[in-house]
């Protein structure tokens, strides 16, 4: 039997034969010349044109069904994913944040000391409180991890939440990695483009192309296990006409990268910059920048205002009965603390993201039999007033 493939001229369409790319915008209401696209690694949900409709009012004499008329119709777009460095670098454009890159690379000029780091070449320019930085290159291995900032002398002097783990002298080549980003009001809007398998389309390939594309709100779920998950909002506010491809696009390489889990990518979940030492179990964030919808008649879709940041999340803790009722007194005493998750990938990349200064607005303790007497809360960040920030990332790609 010679084995050959069916040419198939009809099927079902399936979600495996529909993709959703981005490509940055240089200007708002303008499709880039030649805009580059980045498949975006979904899990589910696209672009879309919604329409509502409105009935007449007319009296019906024959008592037949009243005509039904177009009201209005919104561009949207809810893609879910599993948290990878391409979803990740989508993040920036939540928060409406610029990346600014802090990082110094093999410098012998830099040196540990009891409370922090210490530089004759003032390598610390751009840091400040509250920044986090990954050091690598001394000799001793136990100072090659995660630090935040807690006191900037000058650039010469900082001081970390985690003292260093010994005192180590310049010379050795050492490199700390930090490119920064924080909410603000920075907009990135985004060309956005469905590609969905049609035989009837030139190509077979049908193209819908959205523009003035930005995202509204943003989620993230860290489980006790599983992979760690999350979805965009889009609000959107131009559609371009037709189902072909715009002439000059390109696609960039396609991420490969691993999706993070609760255990093999989350290196850590601080609490105030210090390792929970797995205290926190789970933990979610819900990032919204309130755009409102502004309509104007005789136009199709609608333009975007955006509001006050908004950030909110569930929380679970571990109770111990070393301190049975901390984190019910930080509920009780509305104390403020600090959240940040940190991944890892096997190539070395990392990541934090931090809530500055979260408060929390509901507790409870299971406490039925043969139940964990977990801390399970919900919190709400506000902003931070040493930063001016309400959410940070750190990274280095």
């Amino acid at each position: 039997m010679n084995n050959m493939s069916t040419i198939v001229n009809d099927r079902s369409l399936s979600g495996n034969d529909i993709s959703v790319y981005l490509s940055p915008q240089t200007t708002k209401g303008v499709i880039n010349a030649t805009p580059a696209f980045d498949q975006f690694r979904r899990t589910e949900g696209k672009p879309k044109k919604e329409i509502t409709y409105v009935q007449s009012g007319e009296v019906k004499t024959n008592r037949q069904g009243r005509i039904q008329v177009q009201d209005a119709s919104t561009f949207t777009g809810e893609p879910a994913f599993e948290l990878n460095q391409s979803t990740a670098l989508y993040f920036d454009a939540m928060l409406h944040g610029n990346a600014t890159d802090n990082t110094v690379t093999s410098v012998v000029t830099i040196g540990s000391d009891a409370a922090g780091f210490v530089s004759s070449n003032a390598d610390f320019a751009g840091y400040a409180v509250g920044d986090w930085f990954m050091a690598s290159g001394f000799t001793d291995p136990l100072l090659n991890i995660l630090y935040k900032i807690s006191v900037f002398t000058d650039s010469n002097n900082i001081e970390t939440v985690n003292a260093p783990a010994s005192v180590e002298a310049e010379g050795a080549s050492v490199t700390i990695e930090s490119i920064k980003t924080s909410s603000g009001s920075a907009q990135t809007y985004f060309t956005t483009q469905t590609r969905t398998v049609d035989k009837s389309a030139a190509g077979d390939i049908d193209y819908r192309t959205f523009y003035d594309a930005i995202i509204n709100t943003g989620s993230m779920k860290i489980g006790e296990t599983g992979i760690v998950t999350g979805s965009f909002s889009l609000a959107i506010e131009q559609l371009l006409a037709g189902a072909a491809l715009i002439s000059g696009q390109t696609d960039n390489t396609a991420d490969t990268s691993d999706p993070v889990s609760a255990i093999d990518n989350i290196s850590r979940i601080y609490v105030n910059g210090v390792d929970s030492n797995c205290g926190v179990k789970s933990m979610g964030l819900e990032f919204n920048n309130n755009y409102q919808g502004d309509r104007s008649a005789a136009c199709e879709g609608e333009r975007h205002a955006y509001g006050d940041i908004d950030v909110t999340g569930a929380l679970v803790t571990r109770a111990v009965i070393s301190d049975t009722f901390d984190w019910r007194n930080k509920f009780e005493n509305s104390t403020a603390f600090a959240l940040a998750p940190a991944f890892t990938w096997s190539d070395g990349r990392w990541m934090v993201v931090e809530i500055m200064r979260a408060k929390l607005t509901e507790h409870t303790m299971p406490d039925g039999s043969n139940v964990v007497s977990s801390n399970e809360m919900a919190y709400s960040a506000e902003e931070d007033p040493i930063t001016s920030t309400t959410v940070q990332i750190f990274r280095n790609f």
